[in-house]
């Protein structure tokens, strides 16, 4: 194991060989851990060339009237959902990896018996986009019993680096541990958080009670 030295904080990274239970045991003390080599090279550059061509069809920025929601979605990102409709790559490699299924075990099957794909969408932050607003994951469900450190995980994300995720690039940014505060209408400052680099390839696992947000793309 390597923990990623940033500001104050640390990400602590794991192989994709590591026992899960090794994997779940950093999740639940810091809410966040990076996976390396997730997915190799190739896999990885496959997936990516497969949705190259309707990601450049999209156009940048949110569709949204709500003026919030556009700072929130940035102005010069692009999302390509349904990635199962886009890539037999995500179809067949990423949604049938077996860490994927393990951790999902893991996470939810005490609790609700079984788990579910919510979402699957690429995120491209083109440049000049600003950072997210800090938030939660938890936040979009109007399940407040959910808003609290000691309740049942509702909602957990990979996010693989289809390219080398960096601080200038918009690398997702995460507070280590704030999905243990006590009070989740707190969301912390930029400063307190951490930026979720890794190389190709590699996943960032993290709980929907972490505060977090996407970078910005100042290169």
């Amino acid at each position: 194991m390597q923990g990623k030295k940033m500001n104050d904080a640390t990400i602590e990274s794991v192989h994709v060989s590591v026992p899960v239970d090794e994997i779940m045991a950093i999740y639940r003390r810091d809410g966040v851990v990076i996976i390396h080599e997730f997915l190799t090279a190739a896999v990885s550059e496959r997936l990516s060339r497969e949705c190259d061509a309707p990601l450049a069809h999209l156009v940048p920025g949110s569709d949204s009237a709500d003026e919030a929601m556009k700072v929130f979605h940035g102005t010069t990102t692009k999302r390509l959902n349904n990635l199962l409709s886009h890539s037999e790559t995500f179809r067949n490699e990423v949604i049938e990896h077996e860490l994927l299924h393990r951790v999902g075990e893991a996470l939810f099957h005490e609790e609700f018996g079984d788990f579910w794909l919510m979402n699957t969408n690429i995120i491209e932050i083109g440049p000049g986009g600003a950072a997210q607003p800090l938030h939660r994951d938890v936040e979009a469900y109007p399940l407040k019993f959910y808003h609290a450190p000691d309740a049942p995980e509702l909602v957990a994300n990979f996010l693989i680096a289809l390219s080398p995720f960096t601080s200038d690039l918009g690398a997702t940014r995460v507070i280590p541990g704030s999905h243990r505060w006590p009070d989740f209408g707190k969301r912390g400052s930029p400063a307190q958080t951490v930026g979720a680099e890794m190389p190709l390839g590699s996943a960032l696992l993290f709980s929907g009670k972490l505060v977090h947000g996407g970078g910005a793309n100042i290169a």
